[in-house]
């Protein structure tokens, strides 16, 4: 009798368990679009930006260590091609190795916890040139994600990220970009932003 009891009760408390939103082995792979504030620093007003409008395309994928745990890849592309200040132009390419922490785990919905390292590639367009500066600092990158699952493959995810680059040599047809004094002008930003889209989950 309680082998039958047992038989039957093992269905329903291994359900919820299959359906969480991210197991162990599951590849999670993201595409959104969003909005941020982007800013820049140098050494001179010509190479600054203040905290500007700016719009974010988002790729990433995550590959599940455990119920908890999640190492992936992802590329984040921030800017904007409208007027700012000096500039025609300021994108800021994102490419990082992320580590992911789950907090909460329900059938259909988790709360993810990120952090990220790893480089960029910064293109401002200065007014009257062809050609931009452009400087690949590293980036910190660290934030949260909400997703939901619409079905057992599909699902939406909302996310909030912070991000600051530490300071690169800042380059111009090839050539380091020097001041007055002969030192290498640096460049860094730092953006916050707000994204959302969708995931596929095997």
């Amino acid at each position: 009798m309680r082998f039958l009891l047992l038989l039957l009760l093992l269905p329903v408390t291994a359900a919820p368990l299959h359906a969480q939103a991210v197991q162990r082995k599951h590849l999670v792979m993201s595409l959104g679009v969003g909005v941020g504030l982007s800013s820049m620093t140098g050494p001179t007003d010509t190479l600054r930006m203040q905290p500007t409008e700016s719009g974010v395309v988002h790729f990433g994928f995550d590959y599940a260590l455990g119920d908890r745990w999640s190492l992936g890849f992802r590329f984040d592309r921030t800017g904007t091609d409208r007027q700012v200040e000096r500039f025609d132009g300021v994108r800021f390419n994102n490419f990082l190795v992320q580590l992911t922490y789950r907090p909460w785990v329900a059938r259909r919905m988790a709360l993810e916890l990120n952090g990220a390292l790893g480089g960029s590639r910064l293109s401002v367009d200065p007014k009257n040139e062809l050609l931009p500066v452009t400087a690949t600092p590293g980036v910190v990158l660290c934030g949260a994600r909400f997703i939901h699952l619409i079905s057992g493959t599909i699902g939406a995810f909302a996310a909030l990220d912070a991000s600051v680059s530490s300071e690169g040599i800042a380059r111009f047809k090839d050539d380091s970009l020097r001041d007055a004094e002969g030192t290498d002008v640096r460049l860094a930003w730092k953006a916050t932003r707000l994204t959302a889209g969708l995931l596929v989950r095997f």
